[in-house]
């Protein structure tokens, strides 16, 4: 997860992603997440991480990807689901 107003945040991800490859099953579904798309709407500017960068970074690495607002509960919902129901990349 990563905070789509916070470049920083984005920038960490592939030691992360490193990690993961490093430690989990091969099996394993991953998703990426942009948070906290509440603070950009209505003001595009705030947005630090173009959503294309994250999705063509989610892309990459075989990652799903999601763009959610846990504060305003904006497709939290849907992440679950899908990770519940294994539905296949996007």
């Amino acid at each position: 997860m990563f905070d789509v107003t916070r470049k920083s945040s984005f920038s960490s991800l592939e030691m992360f992603i490193d990690e993961v490859k490093q430690y989990a099953d091969e099996t394993c579904i991953n998703y990426l997440v942009g948070n906290k798309i509440d603070l950009i709407e209505g003001n595009e500017k705030l947005r630090k991480v173009p959503k294309e960068l994250a999705q063509n970074f989610a892309t990459k690495n075989n990652l799903k990807y999601f763009e959610t607002s846990c504060w305003s509960n904006i497709n939290v919902s849907e992440v679950f689901e899908d990770l519940i129901l294994g539905n296949d990349l996007k």
